[in-house]
């Protein structure tokens, strides 16, 4: 069988591409522990040792490792939501809200603690910030309001806190 590309991925799995008649160059993982029989993979493998020419397996490096973490975590960050009312229960639980502004968050209202937010703001975009928390009825880990609130002259939060608080890593 035609194959190119062939180098280890692990210390037993192969990437490579091989030729199909009909697809031509497909890319194609061998795996000794596979159990599907549409390629001879035992063939396979005994033709690439053979010839010599699959690239030894190379562990990543720490920093290679804590690059796809961090990359992994960014994803997971951008996916997550939670509810406006498990977020301020959150504010709450932290003692970063009162409990009445928290009660008052929940329903819709600017609370006084997140009035320093907004300094530097134009009115409009004040305006436009308390807009978006009113009819918000989900809460975005990465949303730009949420970053500003932990901003360290507002709640400064730290981004484990506001992990913890959207369910991340818990």
């Amino acid at each position: 069988m035609n194959y190119r590309n062939a180098h280890y991925i692990d210390e037993t799995r192969i990437d490579c591409q091989i030729h199909s008649p009909v697809h031509g160059w497909i890319p194609y993982t061998l795996d000794p522990a596979d159990t599907d029989m549409t390629t001879d993979n035992a063939a396979l493998l005994l033709e690439m040792k053979n010839a010599g020419d699959v690239v030894a397996y190379t562990p990543p490096t720490q920093n290679e490792l804590n690059a796809a973490k961090a990359e992994a975590l960014m994803e997971v960050r951008g996916l997550t939501t939670i509810t406006k009312g498990e977020f301020c229960k959150a504010l709450l639980a932290l003692g970063l809200l009162p409990r009445a502004e928290a009660k008052a968050a929940a329903k819709g209202d600017w609370p006084a603690t997140f009035l320093r937010a907004l300094n530097g703001m134009s009115e409009a975009e004040q305006d436009e910030c308390e807009i978006e928390w009113s009819a918000a009825t989900t809460i975005r880990r990465m949303h730009p309001l949420i970053l500003m609130l932990a901003a360290p002259d507002n709640a400064n939060l730290k981004p484990e806190q506001i992990d913890t608080i959207f369910g991340i890593g818990a």
